[in-house]
């Protein structure tokens, strides 16, 4: 915050990369992103989304449930190639070893459906973090210079 109450605008602006197959909730998170003053640059696919943003920053924000690349092959390959990346995923459903997999990277999980209010405070976590405003939240398993959201 500014010493006029104000938010920060470091702390409330940046990109954020929104893979998800399913092109009205897509569409969706693109809308709520930009109300809130956010840049979102949105995906349909995971392949697509990885060739993209291997050197951009921000976050990124997946579908785990998505066809041929899913979001949990997403995850591997970008955190193996870019272990700073804060990562948010987000599923209506998965089964219950595929989650464990995913917050021993590191990642958070935001169920769907979500509040849009909530969608946006995670996602600004997830901006703080890739700027190094946020404290690490403790994690069982932390994968070097990665930081969470």
């Amino acid at each position: 915050m500014t010493k006029s109450g104000k938010p920060d605008p470091i702390q409330t602006s940046g990109t954020v990369f929104v893979v998800e197959d399913d092109p009205s909730i897509r569409a969706l998170c693109g809308r709520i992103l930009q109300g809130a003053g956010l840049e979102p640059v949105l995906f349909d696919n995971a392949a697509e989304a990885l060739r993209s943003i291997s050197d951009k920053t921000g976050c990124l924000v997946t579908d785990l449930n998505m066809p041929k690349m899913g979001g949990l092959e997403l995850l591997r390959a970008i955190l193996g190639a870019r272990p700073e990346l804060p990562v948010l995923a987000m599923t209506g459903s998965a089964p219950p070893d595929e989650l464990e997999e995913i917050r021993k990277l590191g990642v958070e999980v935001l169920s769907k459906p979500f509040r849009p209010e909530e969608f946006v405070s995670r996602v600004r976590a997830c901006l703080a973090a890739s700027i190094g405003l946020s404290t690490p939240r403790p994690r069982r398993l932390r994968r070097k210079g990665h930081s969470p959201c």
